[in-house]
């Protein structure tokens, strides 16, 4: 599967898993709350923030029950191009997820380097058109899908000639259970698609499991992690549920780059340098039972597989066994080819 070219990274099974930073609705509208937040994403050393960008007359009813908060969220078009500025300069990749069509004309302008589709405009045609011909990266939500939806969006973008496609499993439930993660769909959906994975996690913020169900998705072929983080949970503020303080998040981050590590390769590989040391000193090789005199035919009873210096190994003693020894040989002493005729 071909690598993804973000902004100055990729996105690949070679390559670090990219981490993206879910400010989502954190900031409540204010410029100061938001702005803070992009520092806190660069600290922890993400390489993306993710920006919801929506114009609340054209994304939802009136008579929504969210409708009030939409409308509390919005920045202008100036505060929006301070925020891209922002976590420019503090080199984190920008991810829009446009919730309109309106709203796709912003992260353009900002040069957004990537697009989020949320699961729920997957049957939004015009929307998955408009992101779509743009040939950005697109993370594609599959949270609460049905295979349908998934599988039309999918059609749509690369209809545009568009390839360049993650698609990211996981919901918000405020917060999601632990049973509704289901980590092993990601291998199914990278089978099914033969696209690249990611896991946009949603547990409990207060949990343990916080940082443990997100790094169970490395092994579970996710390239990609989304985690939402918040300026503090005592707080509360919107979508504190999931969210990590950022001390929490710097630390999960820190510890991903060493938990990825830990999958390797599949199949055989090459000894690394530790394993060749470890096994000179625990492999078992073929030593004396007894003192053996020259000339004496060895059997099997004047043979031990012990720890020992590395020698033959125990493999090969039906080699050993039968031959005549060119040499004295001690009790325990390693039986060495040398030694025998």
């Amino acid at each position: 599967m071909e690598d993804i070219r973000i902004g100055n990274k990729k996105i690949g099974e070679r390559h670090p898993t990219f981490v993206i930073a879910e400010m989502a609705c954190g900031h409540e509208g204010k410029l100061d709350l938001a702005k803070k937040m992009i520092k806190i994403a660069a600290d922890a050393n993400a390489d993306a923030i993710k920006f919801h960008i929506e114009s609340t007359e054209d994304y939802i009813v009136p008579q929504h029950e969210d409708y009030r908060i939409s409308k509390k969220l919005q920045f202008t078009k100036k505060e929006w191009k301070e925020l891209f500025q922002l976590a420019g300069k503090n080199k984190l990749l920008k991810i829009s997820m446009p919730n309109d069509v309106p709203s796709v004309q912003i992260a353009k302008e900002n040069k957004s380097d990537g697009y989020y589709i949320h699961s729920a405009n997957l049957s939004d045609e015009p929307l998955v058109k408009e992101i779509a011909k743009l040939r950005k990266p697109i993370f594609v939500g599959t949270g609460a899908s049905s295979l349908k939806e998934i599988e039309k969006a999918i059609k749509m973008i690369k209809s545009f000639g568009n390839k360049k496609i993650i698609l990211m499993h996981g919901f918000q439930a405020y917060p999601t259970k632990i049973g509704d993660t289901h980590l092993r769909f990601l291998k199914w959906l990278k089978e099914k698609f033969n696209l690249h994975v990611g896991f946009a996690d949603h547990v409990d913020g207060e949990s343990e499991l916080c940082t443990i169900v997100p790094l169970l998705s490395v092994p579970y072929e996710a390239v990609v992690l989304e985690k939402h983080f918040t300026i503090d949970r005592k707080l509360k503020l919107i979508d504190y549920q999931s969210a990590m303080n950022p001390d929490e998040f710097k630390k999960f981050i820190k510890n991903l780059r060493l938990v990825e590590k830990a999958p390797g390769l599949y199949g055989p590989h090459k000894l690394s340098k530790d394993e060749l040391k470890y096994r000179k000193l625990v492999k078992k090789s073929i030593v004396a039972k007894r003192d053996i005199k020259k000339g004496e035919k060895i059997t099997e009873g004047m043979v031990a597989f012990k720890r020992s210096k590395p020698g033959i190994s125990p493999l090969e003693a039906d080699r050993v066994i039968g031959r005549i020894t060119k040499t004295n040989i001690k009790k325990n002493e390693n039986i060495e080819w040398r030694m025998l005729k």
